[in-house]
């Protein structure tokens, strides 16, 4: 069965569309609000019977890089490196997991003119580098 996945911004919010997890309807809603969803990058995990979605993207209204997980409880976000008062960091991400299901992303830093890196390691979290 071919599956298409699809990502957006409307307005002011991040939308993500998916056939549901049975496969049989779509299932659409909001990952997050605000001025975000530019420079999205999306992989898909297979666990079992469920497509897992995992989202990198960039929230302008706060300079920040955030890693979206669907859960079956729901999206899980979290920033992964925040831009600050005058930051701007999570331009033009890119995402892949690993086999342990972690995630990382290069993404750009323009406040600092730099490509970065982010790795996530269930025991510590997130962790940036030039």
């Amino acid at each position: 069965m071919r599956k298409v996945v699809t990502t957006w911004i409307l307005g002011a919010a991040l939308l993500f569309l998916s056939p549901s997890w049975t496969g049989s309807n779509q299932d659409a809603g909001g990952v997050d609000r605000g001025w975000v969803g530019e420079f999205t990058s999306i992989v898909i995990e297979h666990e079992g019977e469920h497509d897992i979605p995992n989202i990198s993207y960039y929230d302008r209204s706060r300079g920040d890089l955030r890693f979206a997980r669907r859960m079956l409880s729901g999206w899980r976000i979290q920033v992964v490196d925040r831009g600050g008062e005058e930051g701007n960091v999570g331009l033009y991400t890119s995402l892949a997991m690993d086999c342990e299901g972690s995630p990382h992303i290069s993404y750009y830093d323009a406040s600092h003119g730099a490509l970065k890196f982010a790795s996530f390691d269930w025991h510590e979290g997130w962790s940036t580098q030039f």
